[in-house]
C-alpha cells in the first residue's frame, strides 16, 4: 500500500510550492522534497532569499506512481490526456486546500503543476509567468528534478523563484 505524503510547512505561508507527487525518499520519510530534488529546491530557494521554513510544500498527488511515472495516473498513460479517478480526485484536494489557505503566490513546479493549477498545458511556454487563479497568483517554473537531468534550467528557475518572492 503505498505510503500518503501530505503538505508540510505553515498553512498560513505566503508563498506555497506545488510539485508533482512523492519520490521514494518521501514515501519513504512521510514528507515532501527530501530526496535529491528537495535538496536542490531547498539550495534554489535559498539563493534567492526564500526561507523554506516559512513556504507550504504540497505536491498535485499525495501518492508515489507506480515506477515513479505520473502517466500511471492517466487513463491514456503517456499522452497524459484523460486524468484518472485518482487524479481527478487529487487535483480536486490540492485546489481545496488552496482554497482554505491564503497564500501570496503558489509556485507551480513543473508541467503537472501548473496543469492542475493553471490549466496551462506546458512548463516551458508558462514558466515566469504569472497567471491569476481563484487561489491567488501562480507562477510556474522547472521542476528540480527536471533540473537535475538539464543543469543548466537552474538559472532560470531562480530567476522564477525571485519574480515569485517580490
Amino acid at each position: 500500500m503505498p505510503r500518503i505524503v501530505k503538505g508540510s510547512g505553515p498553512l498560513d505561508a505566503k508563498i506555497v510550492l506545488v510539485g508533482e507527487a512523492p519520490g521514494a525518499e518521501e514515501e519513504y520519510s512521510g514528507k515532501p522534497f527530501v530526496g535529491a530534488s528537495g535538496r536542490l529546491l531547498t539550495a534554489m530557494l535559498g539563493s534567492v532569499g526564500i526561507d523554506r521554513a516559512q513556504c507550504r510544500i504540497e505536491n498535485v498527488m499525495q501518492v508515489r506512481p507506480r515506477g515513479n511515472n505520473f502517466s500511471e495516473f492517466y487513463l491514456d498513460g503517456a499522452k497524459r490526456r484523460s486524468p484518472g479517478r485518482e487524479l481527478v480526485a487529487g487535483r480536486a484536494r490540492l485546489l481545496r486546500d488552496l482554497g482554505a489557505m491564503n497564500a501570496n503566490v503558489v509556485i507551480a513546479l513543473g508541467k503537472e503543476a501548473i496543469k492542475t493549477l493553471a490549466g496551462k498545458p506546458n512548463i516551458i511556454q508558462w514558466r515566469g509567468s504569472i497567471i491569476p487563479t481563484p487561489f491567488g497568483k501562480v507562477i510556474g517554473t522547472y521542476h528540480p528534478a527536471g533540473i537535475l537531468r538539464e543543469y543548466k534550467n537552474r538559472p532560470v528557475a531562480e530567476i522564477d523563484l525571485k519574480r515569485a518572492l517580490e
